[in-house]
């Protein structure tokens, strides 16, 4: 009994597409980099820590103003609906990660990061990122970074804004260090917006020079 014709073009397409244009297992996977863009990696993609009352100030009074998940993602901020944007507490911290993608600074004047804060006030940020471990540890303490390698960057003057890193560097390549996080925490000396959302409102922070990575 000879091969049964289905079994035959089975391994086959499993090999090669069994002759069908553009099936095959053997297609190379895409590139980290186009992995870590469409997974829209250059958005944050996971809360690592929430404190409204980390400065001891009020909390949002408002429960869609209490979410830090709504600082994930690309901008989606809808003011009549107030929700898309977490409050962060008058001196409040939020602290956000990025998956498969990591901050590469461009080692130029250009902006590398950008912070979408959004509502009616301009209210003031104070802002760290986080060294990975690799840069940590080579280039931590010249950056003066803490344990954890959280390296300020400075304060936010509110809105959306955009962040040269290289301002931090000194005379370091940025070739040589990388960031996976980001510490925001409001500044309680700013304008504020009451008890219903106090504390800078973050709708998204967008890495806008990156390659992939853990």
């Amino acid at each position: 009994m000879g091969p049964v014709p289905g079994i035959a073009c089975l391994i086959v397409l499993m090999l090669v597409g069994c002759g069908r244009s553009g099936i095959s297992l053997l297609d190379e996977e895409p590139d980290a980099v186009t992995r870590c863009v469409g997974s829209d990696g250059t958005f944050a993609t996971r809360v690592l820590a929430y404190d409204p009352l980390h400065g001891g100030g009020f909390e949002p009074e408002t429960p869609s103003y209490a979410d830090p998940e709504a600082a994930l993602g690309i901008p989606d901020y809808v003011h009549e609906e107030a929700r898309g944007a977490v409050a962060l507490g008058e001196g409040g911290l939020l602290e956000l990660a990025f998956e498969g993608c990591r901050l590469a600074p461009s080692g130029d004047g250009e902006p590398d990061l950008r912070v979408y804060e959004v509502g009616p006030a301009i209210e003031r940020t104070m802002i760290w990122l986080r060294l990975t471990t690799p840069a940590a540890l080579a280039w931590g303490a010249a950056l003066g970074g803490d344990s954890e390698g959280w390296v300020d960057v400075g304060i936010l003057a509110g809105s959306t804004l955009d962040v040269d890193v290289d301002e931090r560097l000194g005379s370091l390549d940025p070739d040589e260090v990388r960031f996976d996080a980001v510490r925001l925490i409001d500044d309680p000396a700013g304008a504020g917006t009451g008890h219903s959302s106090p504390g800078a409102d973050i709708d998204a922070v967008e890495l806008l020079v990156f390659d992939a990575g853990t």
